[in-house]
């Protein structure tokens, strides 16, 4: 929890510019051109956003699996594949695994151990 909270600081940090107006005052220095850096920002603040939506999604899963009940357990494997989606586009490997991790747990908790080999392979 400690290294997301540093993780999305330091986006939202990229994403408000201080990087942008940094490399902006070296362009002559890098050849770095200004449509470049807007590439950049335009990036970082499309994953900080799947990042946010993939970790909402996370934690309305993780509210559904603390409930243990076969309904909500199911429930739960669907708001773990959409935060899982998210994750992976926004290419945050660490709560990839974490998710794919708890979808297995599901899977397992739920007697299904075919679909967690599956989900996982």
């Amino acid at each position: 929890m400690k290294h997301h909270r540093r993780s999305i600081a330091v986006l939202r940090w990229m994403s408000s510019g201080a990087i942008a107006m940094g490399l902006m005052g070296g362009l002559g220095r890098t050849g770095m051109e200004a449509g470049a850096v807007a590439s950049v920002m335009r990036v970082s603040q499309q994953q900080l956003a799947q990042a946010s939506s993939g970790r909402a999604a996370f934690d309305e899963g993780m509210r559904l699996y603390q409930e243990q009940t076969a309904e909500s357990l199911r429930a739960a494997i669907i708001k773990f594949e959409e935060a899982l989606k998210m994750f992976r586009a926004a290419k945050n490997r660490s709560q990839e695994a974490a998710t794919l991790n708890n979808i297995g747990s599901i899977y397992d908790a739920l007697e299904e151990r075919q679909k967690e080999l599956v989900q996982r392979g």
